[in-house]
């Protein structure tokens, strides 16, 4: 009867242990849960935004003066912002809108996706604190 009571005591102790430790990771696992999905849900926002752009036949350019992003058409390899805020648009690689046109512009950068190994290392970083390799801060 003694060892009955004695192995019961252990029992109940393990299962308090066992809720302790499910207490304790619980707030992790649901921070690396919810880590995976907004990062799953950022990766189907920019492919899909990149399959629209390709059916509207844009590209993305950074603007030189407000720092946003300009959808402009993808077949000139060259943009420019003029003064007035307008774009000129040209295959042309030696075009001067200073030159050509008598008007000074910048050329915008075409908007630069994400690499594949930023996006791989994201991938890994994500993989590593559900592994509990990393902590989530």
């Amino acid at each position: 009867m003694q060892v009955r009571a004695e192995t019961s005591g252990q029992t109940i102790e393990q299962i308090r242990r066992r809720g302790e430790t499910c207490n304790e990771t619980m707030p992790d696992i649901a921070g690396m849960r919810d880590e995976t999905w907004r990062y799953g849900r950022a990766r189907q926002d920019r492919m899909h935004k990149a399959n629209v752009r390709t059916n509207r036949e844009v590209q993305g350019w950074r603007d030189p003066r407000g720092g946003g992003v300009v959808e402009l058409p993808q077949y000139c390899q060259h943009a420019w912002q003029l003064r007035d805020g307008s774009y000129v648009l040209t295959d042309d690689p030696n075009f001067d809108p200073g030159r050509d046109i008598g008007m000074a512009g910048k050329e915008p950068r075409a908007h630069a996706r994400p690499s594949a190994r930023a996006l791989r290392a994201a991938r890994y970083s994500v993989r590593l604190r559900a592994s509990g390799g990393l902590r989530a801060k």
